[in-house]
C-alpha cells in the first residue's frame, strides 16, 4: 500500500510538472499577441495623432462616384477581420469628401462581434486620417449606443464601449469626459436601481467589468501582463522523477517567456493617463466593485430563501409546481450572471469577493438521472425536507419497529415460525411445530366442551 501511495505522490508530481509547461507555452503565446497588440495600438497612434490627410488635387484623383460609394458605405456596415484588407483598400482609392457622415452612420450602427473591434478601429483610424469631420461624426452616435435609453442588447453595448476605449487608445478621439461620463453613468445607474432586482444593474455590472477588463492598466493602472499561475523551481521537477528531454524543454520555455516579457516592455508606451486621471477612474469602478459586492450578497440571500421555501414545499406536497421551478431557475441565471460579472471585476481590480451566505440545502443527483433536495442538518444521505429538527424526532416518525419479534410467540401463532425461514429443513421442522399447536389446541377445545357437557 506505502508503494502504490508513492506511486500515485509521483503521478501527481508529473501532472503538476506537465500543467507548467503548458502554462508557460501558453503565457509565452498570449505575451506574443499583446506584443503584436501594443505595436499596432502604437502606430495606429502615430497616424492619427500626425494624420496626413490627401491634398485637394489627390482626391480630384480618386472615384467619387455616387455608385462607388455606395457600395463602400454598405461595406462599411459589415466590418469583420476577414473583410477589413478589402475595405481598407477600397477607403484608400475612394474620394468620400460628400460621404462622411453617411460613413460614419454606417459604422455606427455595425453590430461588430467582440473578436472584430481591432478591424473596425483601424477602418476608424484610417477614416480619421483622411476626413478631419469623421470622428465628430461618428463619437456622437457611439455615444447614443451607450445611453441607459437606449434599447440596445447587452453585447451591443459591451462592444461599443470597447470600441470607445480603442479608439481613444489609438487616437481617433481624445474624449476622456466622454469615457469618464459613461462609467459615472453606469456607477449611478447600478446604486439608484441597487433595490429593485432590476436588469439594469445586471447590465451595469457587466459593462463596468468589461471596461475594468480591457482598461484594467491604461485607466485603472494595474498590471496586466499574463503570468504563469503556479511556478515550480528545479528541485520540484526533478523531484518528480522528469526525463532530460521534459526539463530541457521546460528551460527553453522559460527563456523564450523571458525574452518575450522583455519585448513587451519595450513595447510599452507611456501612459495616456496621469495618475490623477486614472485615479478617478479607479474610484468609480471601486465604488462600483462595492456596490456589485453588496447586490452580490442580496441576490445570494434571495435565492437560498427560495431555495429553502422549494424544499419545504416539496417536503409536504411532494412536488413543485412550473411556477415555483421557473422563478428559481431564474433567480439562479441572475445570480451566476452576476457572480461572473463580479468575479472578473474583482479580479481586474486585484480584489477578493466577499464571502457568500453558505447553502442551507444542496440538489443531489440520484443514479436514474433525477435529483433531490436536501438539508445539511440531517445525516440522511437522501433525507428529503426538514419536517424534522433531528435524527431522534426523525426516527420516532419513521422507523417502525418490528412488533413481530417482540411479541410472544404463542400470540402470533405460526406467523413468528414463518418469519426467518431459510431453508426447507426450517420449513418441515415449522410444519412439525405447527401440527404440535394445532393438535393442543384442538386438545384443549376437546376439554373445553367436556366441561361444557358436565355443567
Amino acid at each position: 500500500r506505502k508503494r502504490q501511495e508513492e506511486e500515485e505522490e509521483r503521478e501527481r508530481a508529473r501532472a503538476l510538472v506537465e500543467k507548467y509547461l503548458d502554462d508557460l507555452k501558453e503565457t509565452n503565446a498570449k505575451l506574443i499577441d499583446l506584443k503584436a497588440s501594443l505595436e499596432n495600438r502604437q502606430r495606429l497612434r502615430q497616424n492619427s495623432e500626425v494624420p496626413k490627410r490627401p491634398t485637394e488635387d489627390e482626391l480630384t484623383l480618386m472615384d467619387s462616384s455616387v455608385k462607388r460609394n455606395t457600395a463602400l458605405i454598405k461595406k462599411l456596415r459589415q466590418i469583420t477581420d476577414e473583410t477589413k484588407p478589402g475595405i481598407l483598400q477600397d477607403v484608400a482609392k475612394v474620394n468620400q469628401t460628400k460621404y462622411v457622415s453617411e460613413a460614419a452612420a454606417a459604422i455606427g450602427e455595425v453590430n461588430f462581434k467582440q473578436k472584430d473591434i481591432n478591424a473596425v478601429s483601424q477602418v476608424c483610424s484610417l477614416m480619421h486620417s483622411r476626413y478631419s469631420e469623421f470622428t465628430a461624426t461618428l463619437l456622437p452616435l457611439l455615444q447614443r449606443m451607450m445611453h441607459p435609453t437606449e434599447k440596445a442588447t447587452l453585447n451591443r453595448k459591451r462592444n461599443t464601449l470597447r470600441l470607445l476605449l480603442e479608439l481613444f487608445l489609438v487616437g481617433v478621439h481624445t474624449k476622456l469626459d466622454v469615457l469618464h461620463d459613461i462609467v459615472a453613468g453606469l456607477v449611478k445607474q447600478g446604486i439608484c436601481l441597487s433595490g429593485d432586482n432590476s436588469e439594469e444593474v445586471q447590465n451595469s455590472v457587466a459593462l463596468i467589468a468589461t471596461f475594468a477588463k480591457h482598461g484594467k492598466e491604461d485607466f485603472l493602472g494595474e498590471s496586466s501582463l499574463p503570468s504563469v499561475g503556479v511556478e515550480l523551481d528545479d528541485s520540484e521537477i526533478q523531484a518528480a522523477g522528469t526525463s532530460p528531454a521534459v526539463e530541457s524543454e521546460i528551460r527553453e520555455a522559460r527563456e523564450a517567456l523571458e525574452t518575450t516579457r522583455g519585448l513587451v516592455l519595450d513595447s510599452k508606451q507611456e501612459s495616456i493617463l496621469t495618475p490623477g486621471q486614472q485615479g478617478r477612474f479607479k474610484e468609480l469602478t471601486l465604488k462600483a466593485y462595492d456596490m456589485g459586492a453588496e447586490y452580490l450578497i442580496e441576490q445570494c440571500k434571495e435565492l437560498r430563501a427560495k431555495e429553502s421555501d422549494n424544499q419545504k414545499s416539496l417536503s409536504f406536497k411532494g412536488e413543485l409546481s412550473d411556477e415555483q421551478v421557473a422563478q428559481l431557475e431564474a433567480l439562479r441565471k441572475n445570480f451566476d450572471s452576476l457572480h461572473r460579472n463580479m468575479s472578473s471585476l474583482a479580479e481586474s481590480l486585484n480584489k477578493e469577493l466577499p464571502p457568500l451566505p453558505k447553502e442551507s440545502v444542496t440538489q443531489v443527483a440520484r443514479d436514474d438521472g433525477s435529483s433531490v433536495i436536501i438539508s445539511k442538518g440531517l445525516s440522511s444521505e437522501l433525507a428529503e425536507g426538514c419536517v424534522f429538527d433531528d435524527d431522534e424526532t426523525r426516527s420516532f416518525y419513521e422507523d417502525v419497529p418490528n412488533l413481530v419479534a417482540q411479541l410472544p410467540t404463542i400470540l402470533v401463532g405460526n406467523t413468528a415460525d414463518g418469519v426467518g425461514a431459510e431453508d426447507k429443513g426450517e420449513e418441515a421442522q415449522e410444519e412439525g411445530g405447527n401440527v404440535k399447536v394445532e393438535s393442543a389446541a384442538d386438545g384443549a377445545e376437546g376439554d373445553a366442551d367436556h366441561v361444557r357437557s358436565d355443567q
